[in-house]
């Protein structure tokens, strides 16, 4: 599909950039090696996101959740329901805990999760992590800590251009669409891992309800998270102006798009359980149902 920010008599040239860039970035960053291999026990993932609207949606389909292998991200181990669910797969591809020492909030946050996960989880659980982050001290101390957890790494490495060309380097695991969000990565180590049928749960992705601009100039946003119900939410300020945020959340809903394209050249359906989100790209019902079951308005 043709990007919109691309004219279309000179879309061609535009693509080829892409993917040569694309490719000079899989030669630099990835790591070309055989992918690890995710044991499954169900055709269908759940992939858990943060936003409000997760605990109704678990709520709703509690009788089914036994059906479906869980996917959770990020900060998602601070919670309550993470001990109560016990997914078996984590994924963090936040900056954060990357290069956490730059910023001392979100250095303690990371400390709270690569804590939670050490002593919470009793479980076997698979840990997606970024080969960029091998010999990080904090994921080391969690991995060296609790052998229920195990590493398994995965190229965050942004490619673009030619879909069909892209699509063969998605395929080899040596990169995807721009990882902008956790979300992104999390729909395609699911789909690596070979699911039919993946669920969104959580991805209200609503920030551009949140955005405003205060009487200074200075963007700000309220930051909403399912684990925050009840408490005062703070509208914290963002380091970037409108523009680049707008550049961000196009970059965001750009990636559904591809990945959509891409799951359904693999036969792999993608539902949002979220009917108020904000994602585009796939279609949405409230209710899991089994992989050997028709999905609503299929």
């Amino acid at each position: 599909m043709p990007s919109p920010l691309y004219p279309k008599e000179i879309a061609w040239y535009y693509h080829f950039g892409d993917m040569f860039f694309s490719l000079v970035r899989v030669l630099v960053k990835s790591r070309w090696r055989k992918p690890q291999p995710v044991s499954r026990l169900h055709d269908d993932c759940l992939i858990l996101g943060t936003g409000p609207s997760l605990p109704a949606q678990l709520e709703h389909n509690a009788d089914r959740l036994a059906s479906c292998d869980m996917l959770a991200v990020n900060h998602f181990a601070q919670s309550d329901l993470f001990a109560r669910l016990q997914p078996r797969m984590y994924l963090v591809c936040d900056p954060a805990f990357m290069v956490p020492e730059r910023h001392p909030q979100a250095e303690a946050t990371v400390r709270r999760t690569y804590d939670a996960l050490q002593h919470t989880v009793s479980w076997p659980m698979s840990l997606f992590v970024p080969y960029a982050m091998q010999g990080a001290p904090l994921l080391d101390t969690l991995l060296n800590a609790n052998p229920n957890v195990q590493a398994v790494w995965f190229n965050p490495t942004r490619v673009d251009g030619w879909q069909r060309l892209a699509h063969r380097f998605y395929d080899r695991q040596l990169g995807m669409p721009r990882p902008q969000n956790v979300l992104l990565a999390s729909l395609m180590m699911a789909l690596h891992a070979g699911y039919r049928r993946i669920w969104l749960a959580g991805a209200d992705n609503d920030w551009l309800a949140h955005l405003w601009v205060d009487a200074d100039n200075r963007l700000r946003q309220d930051d909403f998270h399912f684990y925050k119900e009840g408490k005062e939410v703070q509208a914290r300020y963002c380091a970037d102006g409108l523009v680049e945020w707008l550049t961000f959340l196009y970059y965001v809903f750009d990636g559904y798009r591809k990945i959509a394209l891409y799951a359904r050249r693999r036969g792999t359906d993608i539902r949002n359980l979220c009917l108020t989100s904000y994602i585009d790209a796939f279609p949405k019902q409230t209710d899991i149902t089994p992989c050997d079951s028709p999905c609503a308005n299929s």
